[in-house]
């Protein structure tokens, strides 16, 4: 690979690493601006980056060991001949394997939902297609390869922090995909990760066995046996168009890391666990190409409750060499993903004994997983394993001076990363919002389903005021049915003192139908409501939320990140009080547009609370545990505006009380 120690200042503070090569270093005007990327590409193509690890000889508090990579290449060197002639037997046995499913979530969904995330990590969505298709006609395919390896110069979207060897432009290739109505879309892409990563990791940290996940990685492999793929790419790497060969070479790294990845965990799925699931292998893999920035050094497994108030005095605290969970911004992860995440691709990881260490399931996990790696097998070479106690902690910090000092940033108190962030909290709101966003989204769901406003506005006021059954099925699979959106209207009309017989919301009888992309996109967020739970009134407050107020958030640069706060809540508040129902709805929807984190103090166990699903989850143990994070919500006012922004009419008592109220959203 090309060697080159060059830095620059990012213009963009959430870059990406596709190349998976590159550290950080302080900012050229000494550390003022915070952290920077600096490239530090290994030498070989399928070679894993070490980084500065040759200091631990001086500076670790404890002898380190070396982990067990050894067996990890004879396993490679003992697998059997590539038979690219099985590529078009795997392309037909994965449609039949999607084409089994029977209901979302079942086995065979399951399984197909992996072969994609591997594919989709290896080559990226544009070309994991040409994978999946037939290879019959071989030239057509290579055609067709090199022509969306041109997409992501054409959309000239490349970000801001994409300057050097093309890495914006790898970044489209791996997230832009073709919506239903065949278009291009992008969305945002952050550590990344674009949306469809959400999917990905929800399916691999699903429970498991291992027999059922082993199919799906054997497949895999099998389909990136891709000729006319690996074809494209060489023809591209001799093209002489610089940008198309730095994209061609990160590709093929990222397909051969993956498949080191992948080929590790198939061997340790086969291996016996304690504590360790299936799923956390899934994702611990995973990891392991993710393209996320900054790469860290030293991953440290401990015990919150005894370490955290040790660690919060330290440099390594804030220093971005050191994965520790409080200062980690997970993207769309899933919990599971979020806590491996910080092991996964570091090259030291450093094992804290303490009195309750051994009581944490999920320090048992992670002990058991830096044990495999260090005596049975590890995808990464020169990976170390260090054994400290709360005592020895401290020591830690001598390795930041002697690798890279503390910025200037994180000398006055906030971490080298992540930045500053404002994430939006989802709080409290008042009955009467409540009920007026429940209806909106309801007529919402309607106009989607029906694709006719004047449809929407009769079935509204039939709801409203009468009884008589539908004789229509309802738009959703909620348990109650036609009479859940009855009370739904009528409760609005409670609320705003309305006399029989005059509407207090609907749609402008002009409003044309949903664009398909639109339509899908809404109806894709809709989870299953037949067990009634998620209820089907916070799951309609949530849509509006999406349509309405999200972007209102968007102007005011606060949605990035949405913050569920569980601090000082029973179980039972988060489960049933009326107020929390937005919240609720939130974290219920099935396809959020931004990443969806939950808060919560020591001992709460909000994991086990309905709705919280794998969500990354962040436990306070100390005040200012949490700096980075900078709490943030609409205007008092945003009643006002949502009336002006919302595109519904209004009944005058309705529109009355938005313009007269302050509030926080």
């Amino acid at each position: 690979m090309r060697a080159t120690t060059q830095a620059f200042t990012s213009l963009q503070d959430w870059i990406s690493d596709f190349w998976i090569c590159k550290t950080a270093d302080i900012d050229p005007l000494g550390g003022f601006l915070g952290i920077v990327p600096r490239w530090a590409p290994p030498n070989e193509l399928d070679e894993w980056p070490s980084l500065p690890t040759e200091l631990l000889e001086h500076y670790a508090p404890e002898p380190a060991r070396l982990t067990n990579h050894a067996h990890f290449a004879r396993l490679l060197s003992a697998a059997a001949e590539v038979d690219e002639n099985s590529s078009d037997a795997a392309v037909s046995e994965f449609y039949a394997l999607d084409g089994a499913t029977r209901q979302r979530g079942d086995l065979a969904m399951i399984q197909a939902q992996y072969v994609r995330a591997w594919l989709s990590t290896a080559l990226g969505n544009l070309l994991k297609g040409i994978a999946f298709s037939p290879q019959t006609d071989h030239d057509q395919l290579v055609m067709e390869s090199r022509r969306r390896l041109l997409i992501p110069r054409e959309l000239g979207a490349a970000p801001a922090w994409g300057v050097q060897f093309a890495e914006g432009e790898i970044g489209i290739l791996y997230n832009c995909r073709k919506t239903p109505g065949g278009e291009i879309s992008l969305g945002g892409i952050r550590i990344g990760q674009g949306e469809e990563w959400l999917k990905h990791w929800q399916w691999l940290s699903q429970k498991v066995e291992p027999a059922e996940i082993v199919p799906a990685l054997i497949l895999a492999a099998r389909l990136l046996r891709s000729r006319p793929l690996l074809d494209a790419l060489v023809a591209a790497l001799e093209s002489k168009d610089q940008g198309l060969e730095y994209i061609a070479l990160a590709v093929l790294r990222r397909w051969l890391l993956s498949l080191e990845a992948m080929a590790w965990l198939e061997d340790a799925l086969a291996r016996r666990w304690n504590g360790v699931r299936p799923q956390d292998l899934a994702c611990f893999a995973f990891n392991a190409v993710k393209p996320d920035w900054p790469r860290r050094c030293v991953a440290i497994s401990h015990r919150s409750m005894d370490a955290k108030p040790v660690l919060q005095t330290m440099k390594a605290w804030r220093s971005s060499l050191f994965a520790i969970d409080a200062n980690y911004a997970p993207s769309w992860e899933t919990n599971t993903g979020m806590i491996w995440g910080l092991f996964a691709a570091t090259p030291v990881l450093a094992r804290t004994h303490s009195p309750h260490y051994e009581a944490s399931e999920w320090c048992e996990r992670e002990s058991e997983m830096i044990r495999y790696v260090e005596q049975t097998c590890d995808f990464m070479p020169r990976r170390w394993v260090l054994d400290i106690n709360t005592e020895t902690l401290p020591a830690l910090d001598r390795l930041i001076d002697a690798w890279r000092p503390l910025s200037r940033f994180a000398e006055l108190g906030r971490p080298d990363f992540p930045p500053p962030s404002m994430v939006y909290v989802a709080g409290a709101l008042a009955e009467w919002l409540l009920a007026l966003l429940r209806a909106a989204g309801a007529l919402r769901v309607f106009h989607a389903l029906y694709g006719d406003a004047r449809i929407a506005n009769h079935l509204s006021e039939f709801l409203s005021y009468h009884d008589d059954s539908m004789p229509a099925p309802p738009p959703t699979n909620n348990p109650d049915g036609w009479a859940a959106y009855r009370t739904i209207f009528r409760d609005l009309e409670r609320a705003c003192g309305l006399a029989r017989g005059v509407p207090a919301l609907q749609l402008p009888p002009d409003s044309p139908p949903w664009h398909p992309d639109a339509m899908q996109a809404f109806s894709d967020a809709i989870p299953d409501l037949s067990q009634g739970n998620p209820a089907l009134g916070d799951v309609l407050a949530a849509l509006e939320w999406l349509m309405v107020l999200l972007p209102l958030l968007e102007d005011a640069n606060i949605g990035d990140m949405i913050l569920i706060d569980l601090r000082g809540l029973s179980r039972q508040t988060w489960e049933t009080d009326p107020r929390f129902s937005l919240a609720r709805g939130i974290a219920a929807l099935r396809a959020p547009p931004r990443p969806v984190w939950f808060i919560q103090l020591a001992g709460q166990r909000g994991d086990d609370w309905a709705l919280v699903y794998d969500r990354p989850i962040f436990t306070q143990y100390t005040e200012k545990q949490f700096a980075w994070m900078m709490e943030g919500s609409l205007s008092p006012d945003w009643p006002d505006v949502y009336a002006d922004r919302c595109g519904l009419v209004m009944s005058s008592e309705l529109l009355h009380k938005c313009r007269s109220t302050k509030t926080i959203a």
